[in-house]
């Protein structure tokens, strides 16, 4: 029975060793028993009564180890009624090539992942024929993707082949009692010091990605006097927070954009709850989101709406001329420092030139800048002006 290896990066070598019974137990990333045991019964119940599971994990989080940790928590008999198939490892293109794979007699169950390459063009006609053989072998299926639900259900080949959606299980990032959990195995496997403090505060920023907190807490090991923030801002952990966001689909993302400025739609709140369960939001992290995707919402923000040459931009269109004058002067001064809190004297200068002595009055900049939050909300802009008391406003 071999499980191949399939190109996640964010595996360790151990982990992308190709023989499941040779693995050495010492170096998977243990977490809570009870995390993966109630897993591992609903998927071995449903190879038991023959049946087919479709068993999402959000992208980049640790569906390979999953399928390695469930398979050898089996006995040896049911093992070998196992095949494990990599669609991409193993390059299956055609019928035949699964005939092939599944013509042993012993084989009852199959694993096959990752199951999303399906959906691609030149593989989608596999998809008939491997219901065919749960059909007519009685052979049980688990099909492991790494999609989010909405992206899962709403695929027209999910729509057409029903068998799909006989049982679907979909795993959430993880809780920060699995994290600390995590990084305590990583300090003791690495011989690496942590303090609850840093503990805490890997957890706020990587969340439940556990590629992104072994990669910190590695990096932390092999630079032991480099300040995490640091770490959090290195070339490397930026790459994995880079591929995690643009994993996600564009209705989740406008989602939280929109969740982060408290703007969300009633047709949005079906995507904030599945977001909620997949604990990408929670109120555990102190800001609602782990501070790498609240990093990436913010940049997100600041690519849609900008400043060219004095011009306002929103999602590729000109929208200058929406603004008065006075709101448009507030606005691109904000916008040429994006990220920056602007002082009540910095936004007058703007608007008032050099006159701004004799022209400013509280009164006026305030007023002014109640009627630009509205104006940018009456045209869904997902972006919001901060008052940030004693120091000014500034945009977020």
């Amino acid at each position: 029975m071999m499980l191949d290896v399939l190109p996640d990066m964010y595996l360790s070598e151990s982990e992308k060793h190709p023989i499941i019974h040779n693995m050495n137990t010492k170096n998977m990333a243990p977490l809570p028993e009870v995390t993966t045991t109630q897993h591992f019964q609903r998927w071995n119940q449903i190879a038991q009564d023959g049946q087919v599971a479709s068993i999402l994990f959000s992208p980049f989080t640790d569906r390979v180890r999953r399928i390695r940790q469930y398979v050898e928590s089996l006995s040896q008999k049911e093992r070998e009624a196992i095949e494990i198939i990599n669609v991409i490892a193993q390059d299956i293109r055609w019928s035949e090539d699964l005939d092939r794979l599944l013509e042993k007699k012993r084989v009852s169950h199959a694993i096959i992942y990752p199951a999303e390459s399906l959906f691609q063009p030149d593989k989608s006609h596999l998809i008939p024929h491997i219901i065919s053989l749960y059909q007519s072998k009685k052979l049980s299926l688990l099909f492991f993707f790494e999609l989010f639900s909405h992206d899962f259900f709403t695929h027209p080949l999910v729509k057409l082949h029903i068998t799909l959606q006989h049982n679907v299980f979909e795993y959430p990032t993880y809780t920060k009692l699995e994290v600390f959990h995590f990084i305590s195995y990583l300090c003791k496997s690495l011989s690496a010091e942590l303090s609850d403090q840093e503990k805490e505060s890997i957890f706020q920023h990587c969340g439940g990605y556990l590629w992104l907190v072994k990669d910190v807490v590695q990096s932390r090991k092999n630079n032991i006097n480099t300040d995490l923030l640091k770490i959090f801002h290195s070339e490397s952990f930026q790459w994995k927070v880079k591929q995690i966001w643009e994993a996600f689909p564009l209705i989740s993302k406008e989602t939280l954009l929109a969740y982060s400025l408290h703007t969300t739609s009633l047709a949005q709140d079906a995507i904030v709850a599945e977001l909620k369960k997949l604990h990408i939001i929670s109120e555990e992290f102190e800001q609602k989101f782990p501070k790498f995707l609240l990093e990436a919402i913010q940049n997100e923000n600041r690519k849609l709406l900008f400043e060219d040459h004095g011009s306002v931009v929103y999602r590729g269109r000109d929208i200058t001329l929406r603004f008065s004058l006075s709101e448009r002067h507030v606005l691109v001064a904000m916008l040429k420092k994006d990220g920056v809190t602007l002082s009540r004297e910095e936004i007058a200068q703007e608007w008032w030139g050099d006159s701004w002595e004799k022209e400013y009055s509280d009164w006026a900049l305030d007023k002014n800048i109640s009627r630009l939050r509205e104006k940018m909300k009456s045209l869904g802009i997902v972006r919001n002006i901060q008052t940030k008391r004693g120091h000014g406003y500034g945009l977020t």
